[in-house]
């Protein structure tokens, strides 16, 4: 009988051609698991490529996981639905379509419309945070309210997740959002972002393309609109808003290429937390009152710890350092991890 699958198997699969140097101890450190457990989840991975279990030490197993390129897909096949996923896969589908059927979602999950009951619990608690109310009601179902802009802030926040867990994620969910992002998220803005990304510099963070990925889907109105956006402004307007974000010598290629790119629909009223999330991505959104010499030190020293790489220059951390910052500051539902 196979095992269970789910996002830890997954997580931790990936996490082990990350490093060879104390990597049950890295795995354990970083996913907050105890480390036990991490290596009864590695055993349960072997199992799908030995069935009889031969006894073999801890780093055998791992070399025998790494070196077997379909196990992936194996994995994935058994992969269940855990608590998180379920909170997760409703929170997905109130941003989307500000409503949900419990006794239909109970039945596509396979679990008790009580099951779903208590993990609403969770996700009111969640979209809370963005001031976002979840109603409950016999007739009806359960709907969401609340200002559109906080629902365009937590739709970005949970986009951005849903990008970055994609290849964890159950197949239920991705396939209920493969086609929507499909409709909302045309070839030519994947092309563009893409393009923004490597010409403009902002490809300091490996996830950054998620969170404009995101962004766009959120806030780029693809249908044409009266209000202003960025495409109309002059040139001189237009330095004033991102001379923050990019290199002065920049500033005209940009200013042309949003002239001529689907990017440039971005409304006016929704420039500032572009130019936001534009600093959070080379991170350079912070509060100017903290100094982070101290943690920068910190890090050096976990890095070495765990990776035995020494770091000379301070420049890159800080960045991340302050990515990370920021978000602990916000109270985001989501994990440090899934936001860098």
């Amino acid at each position: 009988m196979k095992v269970n699958i789910n996002t830890n198997h997954l997580r931790i699969y990936k996490l082990l051609g990350f490093t060879s140097y104390k990597t049950v101890d890295f795995i354990a450190e970083f996913l907050k698991m105890d480390k036990q457990n991490v290596i009864l989840y590695i055993k349960q991975i072997y199992s799908f490529i030995d069935s009889e279990k031969k006894k073999l030490n801890t780093q055998s197993i791992i070399n025998k996981i790494i070196s077997d390129v379909n196990l992936i897909n194996q994995l994935k096949e058994y992969q269940k639905f855990t608590k998180a996923n379920r909170i997760f896969y409703m929170i997905l589908i109130l941003l989307r379509d500000k409503y949900i059927n419990l006794n239909t979602l109970a039945l596509e999950l396979d679990v008790s419309r009580r099951v779903l009951s208590n993990d609403l619990i969770h996700v009111k608690n969640n979209l809370k945070m963005y001031n976002i109310e979840v109603n409950s009601s016999n007739a009806k179902g359960i709907s969401l309210s609340g200002d559109i802009e906080n629902i365009k802030i937590a739709s970005l926040s949970y986009l951005y997740k849903f990008f970055i867990e994609f290849d964890y994620l159950p197949n239920n969910i991705i396939k209920n959002f493969e086609n929507f992002f499909c409709q909302k998220f045309k070839a030519s803005l994947d092309e563009d972002i893409e393009l923004f990304i490597n010409n403009f510099n902002f490809d300091f963070f490996c996830q950054n393309k998620s969170l404009l990925k995101s962004f766009f889907i959120v806030y780029v109105n693809q249908e044409k609109t009266s209000e202003s956006t960025i495409s109309d402004l002059s040139f001189e307007n237009f330095k004033k808003y991102f001379i923050e974000v990019v290199q002065p010598n920049f500033l005209e290629a940009l200013f042309n290429f949003f002239q001529n790119s689907s990017l440039g629909n971005i409304l006016l009223k929704d420039i500032n937390i572009f130019i936001n999330t534009l600093k959070f991505c080379n991170g350079d959104l912070k509060n100017p009152d903290i100094i982070l010499t101290k943690e920068i030190n910190t890090m050096k020293s976990l890095i070495f710890k765990n990776l035995s790489v020494l770091i000379d220059t301070n420049s890159f951390l800080e960045k991340f350092i302050n990515k990370v910052t920021l978000t602990n500051y916000r109270n985001n539902s989501l994990f440090i991890c899934e936001m860098v």
